[in-house]
């Protein structure tokens, strides 16, 4: 009663085989660390993604039924389907290719060895924990470490491939909008994973290290007091990385984050400071964009590519941020 008054609900970690099959993530964890997971996960499950998995979903469904039909004409128009198990088959199928996408195929097994895994750790629910038991070489851990082993070489496999065609999804968008043409302003404005990527690099790698800005009359910031005349420096870099205003995954890759627009991708409105902000901002930056998302339409219409091994990191401030030692890559034409 004392963990519902104070309204904490530890998770039971106890059973090896539990925390095995749901690893530790939303189902059990508690506290900041279930906040972060929340915060995570929480986008994938927004209105407007549900809504284009909408179609997926009825695709999956149709595909189902239409085994059902196929199945009833062969046996005059009457017949006994076991609807659990193709239910089950169905949200296999449906959590495959909304969640995995092209890798729908490597999914779907992921899915079926982890029911095995459910089965597994349903059926020590019941039986008494003895410490070190889980380690000890029985025909059931064989079979869980196997299944464990299989999941989890499939979800690397997967995310590794993702990993690799980023690209492919931005070219996919510019083959809808664009098709071979060259692109329009108009094509340019539908290029939403485009302006993300685009948002996201600057980020990581804004083309200004640090502004600095006069104060114009006495003011209070944060609590601290500013006199008319004063020198500010706005240090962009440190704030486009601090994960009090980001989020713990400051320091990856993902253009997802601006999926909502740029005001609401941190936790403040104006955390992008890419091309400054307010009426002393850059005033090319539509311009800068335009170019940008131009450039890069017809370079993956044409071409794939990737990082020379000759490439070096090394990101250098002369007054913009450029690569010290260039921006080598090996280029292969789509058109030949």
């Amino acid at each position: 009663m004392a963990y519902y008054r104070t309204g904490i609900y530890p998770k039971n970690l106890t059973n090896p085989h539990s925390v095995r099959l749901l690893g530790k993530g939303l189902v059990l964890t508690d506290g900041d660390e279930w906040k972060r997971h929340r915060k995570v996960v929480h986008p994938a499950f927004n209105m407007d993604k549900l809504k284009m998995m909408t179609m997926t979903m009825s695709d999956c469904s149709r595909s189902m039924m239409s085994e059902w039909e196929s199945e009833l004409g062969a046996k005059g128009g009457l017949a006994e389907i076991e609807l659990s198990r193709r239910f089950e088959e169905l949200t296999a199928d449906v959590i495959s290719h909304t969640v995995f996408g092209s890798s729908y195929k490597e999914g779907k097994q992921v899915f079926l060895a982890q029911r095995e895994l459910q089965f597994l750790a349903f059926s020590t629910f019941l039986t008494v924990q003895i410490p070190g038991f889980s380690y000890l070489p029985t025909m059931k851990n064989f079979k869980t470490w196997s299944l464990d082993k299989k999941v989890r070489g499939m979800l690397m496999d997967i995310i590794k491939t993702r990993h690799a065609n980023k690209d492919e999804k931005l070219r996919e968008e510019i083959a809808m909008e664009c098709g071979d043409e060259m692109p329009t302003g108009d094509m340019l404005n539908k290029l939403k994973m485009v302006n993300m990527f685009l948002l996201e690099t600057l980020r990581l790698y804004s083309p200004v290290l640090l502004i600095r800005r006069k104060v114009g009359t006495d003011i209070e910031l944060g609590g601290i007091k500013m006199p008319e005349g004063a020198l500010l420096m706005i240090p962009i870099a440190t704030i486009h990385r601090d994960k009090e205003v980001w989020g713990e995954d400051a320091d990856e890759f993902r253009p997802e984050r601006f999926e909502n627009g740029v005001t609401r991708a941190a936790k403040h409105p104006n955390a992008l400071l890419s091309f400054s902000s307010g009426p002393r901002s850059c005033i090319g930056q539509n311009f800068a964009m335009i170019e940008a998302k131009a450039v890069i339409a017809m370079i993956l219409q044409r071409f794939s590519f990737t990082l020379s091994p000759k490439y070096v990191h090394a990101p250098t401030d002369v007054i913009t941020l450029r690569p010290k030692y260039g921006l080598p890559m090996i280029l292969k034409s789509l058109k030949l």
